[in-house]
């Protein structure tokens, strides 16, 4: 059992070391600079911006830099706000994202039994089928897809739940659904 745990654990490293490194040099094969004119007013601006976020390097000096700062978490200060740090910046939204997250398992995994069951007491028959259909849906249609559509038809349409915000658990449920119904099939098939 140990020896799976630390299989497992190793090919996660090579895939996310594979995922870090093509995010950087796919970064670095788009055309342009990060800073637009309205930022670099003249070229001493520029080069003080490309010397302060370690542009002017080479570029294997620059994934290392990028690999270290990714190891030790710490992504250094945004380009967009320079008063914040990209940390600060996504501890702002993890909590959110988090919760989310919990809510939209449970939702899933407790809907997609509860169909499970359902459609299994009703073998053949039209719950059964519903269930089925319900679970490709939920495998099919794009999380951002079911998200618009469900905005489109409960929060637009028959103004039933909000959009946006995160200030009440009335707010949370389109995103869930939107998330969960992607989670369907997992419990379900």
């Amino acid at each position: 059992m140990l020896h799976y745990i630390l299989k497992r654990l190793g090919s996660m490293a090579v895939t996310l070391l594979v995922i870090i490194t093509l995010t950087f040099f796919l970064m670095h094969s788009i055309p342009g600079s990060p800073f637009n004119e309205e930022r670099a007013t003249s070229e001493a601006v520029q080069k003080n911006l490309e010397s302060f976020y370690h542009l002017d390097e080479p570029l294997y000096v620059q994934y290392f830099i990028y690999l270290k700062s990714v190891a030790t978490f710490d992504f250094g200060p945004s380009i967009k706000k320079s008063s914040q740090t990209v940390n600060e910046m996504l501890g702002r939204g993890f909590p959110v994202s988090f919760e989310l997250g919990m809510i939209t398992l449970i939702v899933a995994i407790f809907s997609g039994i509860l169909l499970g069951i359902i459609a299994a007491l009703r073998h053949n028959g039209l719950i059964d089928y519903l269930a089925m259909t319900v679970a490709v849906v939920g495998i099919s249609v794009p999380n951002f897809v079911m998200a618009t559509l469900l905005i489109q038809q409960l929060a637009v349409t028959w103004e039933i739940l909000p959009v946006a915000t995160w200030t009440s658990p009335k707010h949370m449920i389109l995103p869930t659904l939107a998330l969960a119904t992607g989670l369907w099939q997992s419990s379900h098939v």
